[in-house]
């Protein structure tokens, strides 16, 4: 009897223990959520704040600098060229390194784009504010530039893939061909033109264990290189598009880690309409 009853006793000391520690793991594990959520609405309204800075004033047409003031005076100078980057000044006053607005419409990516010449690493633990943070801000390759009259016909942008679907987690979406058709554009309006990219592949690589196809390297190719990058594409997208590029196309390259491999990223590719 006594027996029983130490049996039973024990068993009602184990069974409160493991009640208290289920317990425990679960507030933890919902403070740890709740703080992310926090965070993350947070991230979220600051880039909507950035967003309602940008002016809805048609960009105006300007003469281009360098024009000789005779031409000015007479007005015998034709050329114009439109000023993107009065629309984002406001912008541009608070980080001189933004450059320019993605957007997939009907998505979640909707972000700052911030380009430092010569550096890869900031933006990826610096937020728009200049402070350090976890969701960093997409950013333009190092080698690129973001003037359309360069050599540049590779825009590579990297961006977080945080886990509960920020900054560019959506990206892993067009693994879905459905996905595709209902997403199959891009807007990148920078400070230098407004443009649509249409996308044409996507699919994911581990960047240690595949080193055939370094798509972050080629950012100014000249044709045999260009052709041979969209061949890669092409053969690798896990979506099918009846777009193929041509030498002259400017291509747009959107890049996110992919947590299936150890060093895993999954890239978006588009050609500019």
């Amino acid at each position: 009897m006594r027996m029983n009853q130490r049996r039973k006793s024990n068993n009602n000391l184990l069974y409160t223990v493991l009640m208290l520690f289920f317990s425990a793991l679960f507030a933890i594990s919902a403070f740890f959520l709740l703080q992310r959520t926090i965070s993350d609405s947070r991230s979220e309204e600051s880039i909507r704040v950035l967003e309602s800075k940008i002016s809805e004033a048609v960009p105006e047409e300007k003469i281009p600098e360098g024009l000789k003031n005779d031409q000015i005076a007479t007005g015998t100078a034709t050329e114009t060229e439109t000023d993107y980057r009065g629309r984002y000044q406001a912008l541009i006053d608070e980080n001189p390194d933004f450059i320019g607005w993605i957007r997939i419409p009907d998505t979640r990516i909707d972000l700052p784009v911030v380009w430092r010449k010569g550096d890869n690493t900031f933006y990826l633990n610096h937020g728009f504010d200049l402070q350090e943070s976890e969701y960093g801000v997409p950013f333009l390759d190092q080698k690129c530039d973001p003037d359309p009259n360069s050599s540049c016909n590779n825009y590579v942008i990297y961006g977080h893939h945080m886990k509960t679907g920020t900054v560019f987690a959506g990206l892993l979406k067009y693994e879905d061909q459905n996905y595709l058709t209902k997403h199959p554009e891009i807007t990148f309006n920078t400070i230098y033109e407004n443009s649509t990219y249409e996308i044409f592949g996507a699919f994911a690589l581990d960047v240690t264990k595949d080193k055939t196809f370094k798509y972050y390297e080629d950012t100014a190719m000249e044709e045999k290189a260009f052709d041979a990058f969209i061949s890669e594409i092409k053969q690798r997208s896990v979506v099918k598009s009846d777009v193929t590029p041509k030498f002259g196309d400017r291509i747009l390259t959107l890049s996110t880690c992919e947590y299936s491999t150890n060093d895993g990223r999954f890239v978006v590719f588009g050609v500019k309409k």
